[in-house]
């Protein structure tokens, strides 16, 4: 019997004592796997290393890859959404506006593209010759679109013009300092401007000629500005008259025949 119990007892301690080497043993290996106790992090696969991008979130695809995005969308309503997206005010700033040229910007919901260039051509004007619309409410432009003229108010640096009808242009100013008589001109000959022009309308600062008119077809009762002779009348630019001629700043020398000079003093439209 005691020689039983003996054997038992070995035994015993047998067991125990491969337990306790088993349990160091383990204790050894993870000591030195994480010597600072920490666990460990979640491995990280790159499936688009050709790109240079990678897939940090360990979902199977490129963080910097548009597709993955429209794949998490499409699987949205199968399980927790990973949709990135853009932010919702950037994007719904790059779709209500819209470029009509290198400089001009429009609210692409309210505003016509020929409508905001005769906004440009008005402020223009008034920059060029302040006061040029002086007898108006705010800077007048032609709507082809609506088929009628509009009234825009302009400020700001890039300038912003809104009108009453929900019209929205922007454009910088130097743009408008780039600008120049030729442009207008130009640009006035060839689209509808509603009567608005520095070569026509009411307050240009450029005097009213024909092109490439000679001296002889100039009235000759007036220096400083070419006044067509052939005219039927002729108004100070920016004054109330109706035409359906204009001229700035001119010298009388002979007879006033348009009575443009009022106060006699041989200087006419100096008002």
């Amino acid at each position: 019997m005691r020689s039983v119990a003996k054997i038992a007892l070995g035994t015993a301690l047998g067991i125990i004592l491969a337990a306790v080497l088993c349990i160091a043993a383990f204790l050894v290996v993870v000591g030195s796997a994480f010597p600072d106790g920490s666990k460990a992090s979640k491995p990280t696969t790159s499936t688009t290393q050709e790109t240079g991008t990678s897939d940090t979130d360990g979902d199977g695809k490129s963080d910097g890859d548009p597709e993955a995005y429209l794949a998490d969308s499409d699987n949205a309503s199968s399980g927790p959404s990973k949709t990135k997206r853009r932010p919702a005010a950037a994007s719904q700033a790059a779709a209500t506006m819209t470029a009509c040229d290198a400089n001009i910007r429009v609210k692409a919901a309210t505003t016509s593209c020929a409508f905001a260039q005769n906004v440009f051509l008005a402020y223009w004007m008034d920059y060029d010759n302040p006061g040029v619309f002086s007898d108006s409410d705010g800077l007048p432009a032609y709507s082809p679109a609506a088929s009628k003229m509009l009234t825009a108010h302009c400020d700001g640096e890039p300038v912003v013009c809104k009108a009453g009808d929900g019209g929205y242009v922007t454009f910088p100013m130097s743009a408008v300092e780039a600008y120049n008589a030729d442009d207008a001109g130009h640009y006035a000959a060839s689209h509808q401007t509603g009567g608005v022009s520095p070569d026509t309308g009411a307050g240009s600062s450029h005097p009213n000629r024909t092109p490439d008119a000679s001296l002889d077809d100039c009235d000759p009762n007036y220096e400083g500005a070419c006044l067509d002779r052939n005219s039927s009348d002729y108004d100070c630019e920016g004054g109330s008259g109706d035409g359906p001629d204009y001229v700035g700043r001119v010298d009388v020398v002979g007879d006033d025949l348009y009575d443009l000079d009022r106060d006699g003093d041989g200087v006419a439209c100096d008002a």
